[in-house]
Parts: C-alpha cells; structure tokens; sequence
C-alpha cells in the first residue's frame, strides 16, 4: 500500500510538470534555456546580437560572424523564487540551487586548396531545466486538537533534457549569413526526491520517497540566420525544428510522450551610436499545439514572447533589457498570463578574456481559481544570477 501511495504522489508531481496544468513556477521550466549571460542580460535578445560561441545556444547564424577560436563556459545561482497562494499558512519556496548552464567552444574551419571557410562549434547545456529545490510549509488550525498542525514538504528535482550541440556557420556574402546546429540529447535520468513531515500534537508522521524516470528523446534542429542591412542594422531569424522526449518507468508500465512544434524567432539590432547598441526580437508560444501521448494539452493559449534590451560601451558594457513571455497558465477569467522580467548587466573585458555578470528578475501575479477553494491572488517571483566567462584566441 505504502508503495502504491509513493507511485501515485510521483506521477501527479511529474504530471505536474509535464501537463503544465498548475500555477507556479513549474510553467517556467516548459520554456527552453537559450542564449548566455551578454543576452539574458539584455532581456533575452540572441537572434540578431549572438556571434560566435555564444550563437550556438541562440541562432546559429552569428557563428558566421565569428573571427578566431573562443571558448565560453557559464552558469546560474537561483537567488530567490516563491510561487505562493496569498493566504495564510502557506508558503511553496525555492532554495538556493547552482547550476552548469553550459560549455562550448567555436573555431574557424579552413580545408587546404579549398576556398571553402565555415565555422564549427561544440557545445554542452541545459536545455529543459527541471532542477529545483522547493520547500512547502503549510499550517491549519485543526478544531479537533483545539492546535495548529504544521505539514512541511521538500522537493528536489533534477534532470530532464541537456544536449550536446553541433553547429556550423557560413557567411554566403558580406551582408548574408547563415549557420544550423544538431542537438543530441544527453540527459538519460529525471529524479524526484521528498521528504516530508507532518506534526500532530501527540505524532509526528514523516516519510522520504525517491523516483527515478528514464528519459529518451531524438536529436533535433535549430537553423538560423542573419542580415546585416547595414553597418548599423541587423537582422535575424531562428527556426528551433518540432521535437521532444519521453519519459517512462519500465517498473510501474507507464509512459508520457511530450511533443513540442517548432518554434520561430525573429529579431533587429540597431547601433544608434558606436558605444550603444539596440536590440527587440518576439518568440512564438505555439502552447496550443504541444502534445502529450498524441494529445492536446489543453486549457492555454499560445502568443508570444517579447523582449528589448540595451548594451552601452566597447570595451566593458552595460547592459539592461526587458522581456514579456507567454506562460502556459490560464488565470481565473480564462485569460493567458504573461511573465514580466527585468533584467541588468556588465561585461568586463581584460586582454582575451572577457567576464559577462547578469541578474534576471520575473514576476507576475494573477487571479487563480479551483473549484474546492474559490478565487484568490497567485504571485511568481524568481531571482537568478548569471555568470560567463568567454575567451578568445
């Protein structure tokens, strides 16, 4: 029986995740990570301002534009998150948690007596990140003991997908730019771990439980490229091609095929001034069409994600940016919700080396609505510091 209450609490949490059917910060981790710390600083932007290493993780057209080896490793500090229902007693936190966000190197390639030069690159990231340590503390008056009963809940989880990306870039002509990379996914294992604990006045119920799903998904296809209309103005397109993965436990017979579409960006970068650089792009949220064992996931809205962002300076920059981003959550009314994230930055150049630092902040709140509790205020809140370190040679 014990095992059978184990399975079922390990399903509905992965369910959870994977039907994105509940408030929180959950609905975050359905969005793929791109880009490094220079373009999460500025809003997000990656399709029109990514060159060389770092465009292996947004459009693969800036490899192109690459002159040179460089190499690039990077990672994230959650700082702060809280997904919680505004009343009394209840509180669903985020725990400290670090991250390897990715790894990669981009070099010239030239064949002797051939004319042909292209770009390579070579990468490792996390691509659906579903590493999370969540802390649930929830108290109630209980009429009975005539006492308040205190249930408490920690939840780690980690895993899902991260890829090994191969990539090539081309430059067609002086103005004309082009690159695409294969992604080969590498995670193999997704894990649940939880502890909880209940307090009565005369006991104290505990019990750890920990579930592991096998992961398979097949490589896929992200293609891009970039225009430079001018020497001031750019423009870029990225096609990241349908794909997804599934998740199955040969020992309880169970299976959830996740199907994502393709995904399309689009974006414009204008150097207004030699030391200032503006950049927007807008990012399809195609949620209506994702699938889950051939299925609609149903109840969201697809839109878009929006974003702008700043870079001031050449050789140390100062960055900030913007973003709106389409979740895949419904609020009380039936009406999307939308995220708002405010993000900063600097880049610090020293010789070949070149140290990028960013802070992102997201938050929304909404009118939630279930039917055994009525209405009430949901919030998002998430803090998370970036770091990268990029050399060239």
């Amino acid at each position: 029986m014990k095992r059978l209450i184990y399975l079922s609490m390990g399903i509905t949490f992965l369910l959870w995740k994977i039907c994105l059917s509940q408030e929180g910060m959950e609905a975050i981790d359905a969005v793929p990570k791109t880009g490094g710390t220079r373009s999460l600083s500025m809003g997000g932007i990656t399709i029109a301002t990514n060159q060389g290493v770092e465009a292996l993780n947004g459009n693969p057209g800036g490899l192109a534009l690459l002159n040179g080896i460089q190499i690039s490793i990077g990672g994230s500090i959650q700082i702060f998150g809280k997904s919680d229902f505004d009343y009394n007693g209840y509180s669903s936190k985020f725990k400290t948690s670090c991250k390897l966000s990715k790894i990669g190197v981009a070099f010239p390639i030239t064949i002797p007596n051939i004319s042909l030069k292209v770009t390579g690159a070579l990468g490792y990231r996390r691509f659906y990140d579903w590493i999370r340590k969540k802390v649930i503390e929830e108290k109630w008056f209980d009429d009975y003991y005539k006492k308040t009963i205190v249930h408490k809940e920690k939840i780690k989880t980690k895993g899902l997908m991260n890829t090994l990306s191969l990539g090539l870039g081309k430059a067609i002509s002086e103005k004309y730019f082009f690159g695409i990379s294969i992604n080969f996914p590498v995670q193999k294992v997704y894990k649940m771990e939880t502890e909880s604990e209940s307090r009565y006045p005369d006991e104290t119920y505990k019990y750890n439980f920990k579930q592991e799903w096998d992961v398979m998904a097949k490589h896929f296809i992200q293609f891009g490229g970039i225009f430079k209309v001018s020497s001031k103005l750019s423009i870029g397109v990225s096609f990241l091609m349908n794909h997804g993965f599934v998740i199955y436990s040969d020992e309880f017979d169970y299976q959830y095929e996740w199907e994502i579409p393709t995904t399309i960006d689009f974006g414009i970068a204008y150097r207004w001034k030699p030391n200032l650089l503006l950049a927007a792009e807008i990012q399809s949220r195609p949620w209506e069409s994702w699938r889950i064992n051939n299925l609609p996931i149903g109840g969201v809205d697809s839109g878009n994600a929006y974003r702008f962002g700043l870079e001031y300076g050449k050789t140390n920059q100062f960055r900030a940016g913007y973003a709106l981003d389409r979740l895949p959550l419904l609020d009380a009314k039936d009406h999307p919700v939308d995220i708002h994230n405010l993000t900063g930055g600097i880049g610090y150049q020293l010789n070949c080396f070149v140290l990028d630092l960013g802070v992102s902040y997201q938050f929304v709140t909404f009118k939630a609505e279930k039917w055994w509790r009525g209405t009430w205020d949901y919030y998002i809140r998430e803090l998370v510091f970036n770091t990268s370190l990029r050399c060239c040679i």
